[in-house]
Protein backbone atom coordinates (compact mmCIF):
# COMPACT_ATOMS: atom_id res chain seq x y z
CA UNK A 1 0.00 0.00 0.00
CA UNK A 2 1.54 3.38 -1.03
CA UNK A 3 2.46 5.91 1.63
CA UNK A 4 -0.26 8.60 1.53
CA UNK A 5 2.16 11.21 2.96
CA UNK A 6 4.32 10.92 -0.17
CA UNK A 7 1.56 12.64 -2.17
CA UNK A 8 0.81 15.33 0.41
CA UNK A 9 1.72 18.90 -0.51
CA UNK A 10 4.96 20.29 0.85
CA UNK A 11 4.18 22.25 4.04
CA UNK A 12 4.71 26.00 4.00
CA UNK A 13 6.90 27.63 6.65
CA UNK A 14 5.70 31.00 7.93
CA UNK A 15 8.77 33.25 8.21
CA UNK A 16 9.71 36.88 8.52
CA UNK A 17 11.79 38.42 5.72
CA UNK A 18 14.56 39.03 8.28
CA UNK A 19 14.73 35.25 8.91
CA UNK A 20 15.83 34.75 5.32
CA UNK A 21 19.06 36.66 5.89
CA UNK A 22 20.35 33.84 8.11
CA UNK A 23 18.81 30.80 6.41
CA UNK A 24 21.30 27.95 5.82
CA UNK A 25 22.06 27.16 2.16
CA UNK A 26 20.64 23.63 2.51
CA UNK A 27 17.21 25.12 3.29
CA UNK A 28 17.00 27.25 0.15
CA UNK A 29 14.53 24.94 -1.57
CA UNK A 30 11.88 25.20 1.17
CA UNK A 31 8.41 26.60 0.64
CA UNK A 32 7.73 29.71 2.71
CA UNK A 33 5.09 32.34 3.32
CA UNK A 34 6.14 35.93 4.00
CA UNK A 35 4.43 39.25 4.56
CA UNK A 36 5.97 42.39 3.13
CA UNK A 37 5.34 45.83 1.72
CA UNK A 38 5.96 46.29 -1.99
CA UNK A 39 8.85 48.74 -2.31
CA UNK A 40 9.64 48.25 -5.99
CA UNK A 41 7.85 46.74 -8.98
CA UNK A 42 9.51 44.80 -11.81
CA UNK A 43 10.86 46.83 -14.70
CA UNK A 44 12.72 46.17 -17.94
CA UNK A 45 16.01 46.58 -16.10
CA UNK A 46 15.06 44.63 -12.94
CA UNK A 47 12.82 41.52 -13.06
CA UNK A 48 11.72 41.23 -9.42
CA UNK A 49 9.21 42.75 -7.03
CA UNK A 50 11.04 43.98 -3.92
CA UNK A 51 9.27 43.43 -0.59
CA UNK A 52 10.38 45.12 2.62
CA UNK A 53 9.67 44.52 6.28
CA UNK A 54 11.61 46.18 9.12
CA UNK A 55 14.29 47.44 6.71
CA UNK A 56 14.96 43.94 5.30
CA UNK A 57 14.35 43.32 1.60
CA UNK A 58 13.38 40.25 -0.42
CA UNK A 59 13.35 39.82 -4.20
CA UNK A 60 10.19 38.07 -5.41
CA UNK A 61 9.81 36.53 -8.86
CA UNK A 62 6.12 36.81 -9.65
CA UNK A 63 6.54 36.22 -13.39
CA UNK A 64 4.23 33.16 -13.27
CA UNK A 65 1.41 35.19 -11.75
CA UNK A 66 -1.07 37.42 -13.50
CA UNK A 67 -1.39 39.98 -10.73
CA UNK A 68 -1.02 43.72 -10.52
CA UNK A 69 0.00 45.42 -7.29
CA UNK A 70 1.09 48.89 -6.25
CA UNK A 71 4.11 50.20 -4.40
CA UNK A 72 3.16 50.55 -0.73
CA UNK A 73 0.72 47.62 -0.75
CA UNK A 74 1.17 44.90 1.88
CA UNK A 75 1.07 41.37 0.45
CA UNK A 76 1.46 37.77 1.53
CA UNK A 77 3.55 35.58 -0.77
CA UNK A 78 3.88 31.80 -0.83
CA UNK A 79 6.71 30.33 -2.86
CA UNK A 80 10.01 28.50 -3.00
CA UNK A 81 13.36 30.02 -2.03
CA UNK A 82 16.24 29.87 -4.50
CA UNK A 83 19.79 31.21 -4.52
CA UNK A 84 20.46 34.24 -6.70
CA UNK A 85 23.47 36.44 -7.37
CA UNK A 86 23.83 38.97 -4.51
CA UNK A 87 24.21 41.72 -7.11
CA UNK A 88 20.71 40.86 -8.37
CA UNK A 89 18.86 39.95 -5.16
CA UNK A 90 19.31 41.92 -1.91
CA UNK A 91 20.41 38.95 0.22
CA UNK A 92 21.33 36.40 -2.46
CA UNK A 93 17.88 34.82 -2.27
CA UNK A 94 14.86 35.09 -4.53
CA UNK A 95 11.36 33.84 -3.70
CA UNK A 96 9.70 32.16 -6.72
CA UNK A 97 6.07 33.04 -6.04
CA UNK A 98 3.36 30.41 -6.35
CA UNK A 99 0.72 32.85 -5.13
CA UNK A 100 0.64 36.45 -3.97
CA UNK A 101 -2.36 38.17 -2.42
CA UNK A 102 -3.16 41.41 -0.56
CA UNK A 103 -2.53 41.08 3.18
CA UNK A 104 -6.03 42.36 3.93
CA UNK A 105 -7.47 39.11 2.54
CA UNK A 106 -5.79 37.17 5.35
CA UNK A 107 -6.68 39.58 8.14
CA UNK A 108 -9.84 40.22 10.08
CA UNK A 109 -8.87 43.80 10.92
CA UNK A 110 -6.15 46.38 10.41
CA UNK A 111 -2.56 45.23 9.91
CA UNK A 112 -0.75 45.12 13.26
CA UNK A 113 2.88 44.33 12.46
CA UNK A 114 3.89 43.83 16.09
CA UNK A 115 1.14 41.28 16.65
CA UNK A 116 2.01 39.59 13.34
CA UNK A 117 5.69 39.29 14.28
CA UNK A 118 4.76 37.93 17.73
CA UNK A 119 2.47 35.34 16.13
CA UNK A 120 5.17 34.22 13.67
CA UNK A 121 7.73 33.86 16.47
CA UNK A 122 5.24 31.93 18.64
CA UNK A 123 4.50 29.52 15.77
CA UNK A 124 8.21 29.04 15.10
CA UNK A 125 8.90 28.28 18.78
CA UNK A 126 6.01 25.79 18.78
CA UNK A 127 7.61 23.98 15.83
CA UNK A 128 5.25 25.08 13.06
Amino acid sequence: MPDSDARAPVPTRLVLISDLYVIPAEELSVKVRVLGCIAELPSHSYPYVILTHNSFELAVDNSLLNTAYRVGEWVSVIGYLEAEEPAIAPNGIVLRALTMFPAQHALSGPLDLGAYEDMVRARQQAGF
